[in-house]
């Protein structure tokens, strides 16, 4: 079931493209992509604050912020949102899910979805069927081990070097047409 809209795996001048294929799961079906890429679906995730102006029109809108090359600062609310999407998928959605390159915040979030459907090694699995650059850092990797009980996998990146502290990132960003606050409101979602 090929999603429609912008095509992946197109060059552009600098670099070759990554192709990021959709996965069926339960009814649904299951898209991650650059945020260049983002083309129509029931549910589109954005996983940067500072690219929810990319959706495309139609389907509901959630920004779930992760700063790049990290894990998810609440692991309860990541949770509530995989556990959103699972039940949107089962309910025969499409969902997209995209950040910036579409591979280390969006791989994590495939992971914990795929981990959820059963599937035994989900970067692996990422890796051989959606992009083998999926899930780039060592947080990330620890994130699913220690949440999802993924095995461990290496980082895409041995070290990343960060020019601000933990402590200085902003508090979550969400916001969307069905979920409104902040990582400290948690409301839910309704798909």
């Amino acid at each position: 079931m090929p999603l429609k809209g912008k095509p992946a795996g197109t060059w552009n001048r600098k670099r070759k493209r990554c192709k990021h294929a959709a996965i069926v799961l339960g009814d649904g079906v299951l898209a991650g992509c650059a945020s260049r890429d983002a083309g129509p679906a029931d549910v589109h995730v954005c996983l940067d604050r500072f690219l929810k102006d990319d959706f495309p029109d139609g389907g509901e809108q959630v920004v779930y912020h992760i700063t790049n090359f990290r894990a998810p600062r609440s692991p309860s609310t990541f949770v509530a949102l995989v556990d959103a999407l699972v039940l949107a998928l089962d309910g025969g959605k499409t969902v997209q899910v995209f950040c910036m390159g579409g591979h280390g915040r969006t791989g994590l979030v495939l992971a914990a979805v795929l981990s959820r459907f059963g599937y035994d090694d989900p970067i692996k699995f990422l890796r051989g069927s959606y992009c083998e650059k999926a899930v780039e850092t060592q947080e990330q990797v620890d994130f699913l081990v220690a949440n999802y009980g993924v095995p461990p996998a290496e980082p895409r990146y041995k070290s990343i070097k960060f020019s601000r502290s933990r402590k200085s990132e902003s508090k979550l960003l969400v916001d969307g047409p069905w979920w409104r606050g902040s990582e400290d409101d948690w409301g839910g979602g309704k798909w």
